[in-house]
């Protein structure tokens, strides 16, 4: 009886030495690849690491290995070309989709930090990850994930609308907007999360004005601007948000009067002297956008201090190639009436453009 009763304890013992040697190598392989050594990199290569990572590590029952192998997946993809054709196979890529449902979210984390490695490397490695029906555990992500997964959901989308205009059409879908805007609306959605969705929705708008229009007929400008007005968004979030009406604005006269329409004049132009070089900068890419459009949208740029704010902005940045827009916004305006032309001088706009002449290339 004793030699029976200490058999699954035998059973047990082997289970957790097994347990402990896997992860002992993960970490290992994550110890060695954090040294961004290129002999490392070249022996575990020839090794063949890929095909130990995918099969089974990547499906591992225990979550800290099976996180541990979809990371140094990623980190190996991204170190080489080499890997390419192998983890583009659908029999390997189908090896991380179900970690985008899994139970763990840091598990979700990590698949979608391979699937992004992958999908980066080229659009045909795009196309490949598409091909592997991953669009329906990101929409599920996107609606009932927790925010740091829904983060990393939305930059796997990214990569995939960065890859190509025909891909980006293809996913970007009227039901992926309305997922990605309703995270605007959530009180509880983190910065990190709703500065990731502005930059998806710019980047998606970037394209063509169709792909703009869809954004758009989303209701997507509203809790835009209503994020950039608020106090307590913080900078790369402020950024974001602006690029995203830029990217909106810039293709018809029609859609730029849709994002002044939204009320957020006031905070866009107060975005030109902030003092934060990045939310300046796109302020000042989105001033542009709208300014030159029409007689009209260049008055309600002008409107309530405009014309002050872009002198101000030209004296903050001393002359940088980052005011350029800004130059050419003013020079818009005043090209357009001979009011604006005398309110731009009236602000000293000619002391304020010195400094970018002197620094200008010829």
């Amino acid at each position: 009886m004793a030699h029976i009763g200490g058999t699954p304890k035998l059973v047990q013992a082997a289970l957790f030495d097994y347990q402990k040697a896997r992860m002992a190598f993960m970490d290992s392989v994550q110890t060695l690849l954090d040294k961004e050594d290129p002999d490392v990199l070249k022996v575990f290569l020839e090794a063949d690491i890929l095909s130990l990572l995918a099969c089974p590590l990547i499906q591992d029952v225990i979550p800290t290995v099976q996180i541990a192998a979809l990371n140094a997946v990623a980190k190996l993809v991204r170190a080489t070309d080499s890997l390419d054709t192998k983890v583009t196979k659908p029999q390997e890529l189908e090896k991380v989709v179900p970690s985008l449902s899994h139970e763990q979210k840091m598990v979700q984390c990590a698949g979608n930090n391979t699937l992004q490695a992958i999908a980066g490397k080229s659009f045909l490695c795009a196309q490949a990850v598409i091909g592997t029906n991953i669009l329906p555990p990101l929409h599920a992500q996107l609606v009932g994930a927790a925010a740091d997964v829904k983060e990393s959901t939305v930059k796997t989308l990214n990569t995939l609308v960065g890859a190509s205009p025909e891909i980006a059409n293809s996913i970007m879908d009227p039901n992926t907007l309305n997922d990605l805007v309703y995270n605007l609306r959530l009180p509880e959605a983190s910065d990190g999360l709703k500065a990731a969705v502005c930059t998806v929705l710019a980047d998606t708008s970037a394209y063509s004005q169709p792909l703009a229009e869809r954004v758009v007929a989303t209701d997507a400008i509203v809790p835009v601007a209503r994020l950039l007005s608020s106090p307590q968004a913080l900078p790369k979030l402020r950024s974001s948000c602006l690029m995203c009406l830029a990217q909106i604005a810039k293709h018809t006269d029609e859609l730029a009067q849709k994002v002044v329409g939204a009320d957020v004049m006031q905070s866009i132009l107060a975005s030109l002297i902030d003092a934060n070089a990045g939310v300046r900068n796109t302020a000042a890419i989105l001033v542009h956008e709208i300014g030159k459009k029409t007689p009209e949208l260049a008055e309600q740029v002008a409107a309530d201090g405009g014309i002050t704010c872009l002198v101000k902005n030209l004296r903050i940045e001393e002359g940088s190639m980052a005011a350029l827009p800004t130059v050419l916004t003013i020079g818009f305006l005043s090209d357009f009436s001979s009011n604006l032309a005398m309110q731009a001088i009236t602000a000293n706009s000619g002391k304020a453009l010195i400094p970018y002449l002197r620094a200008a290339p010829e």
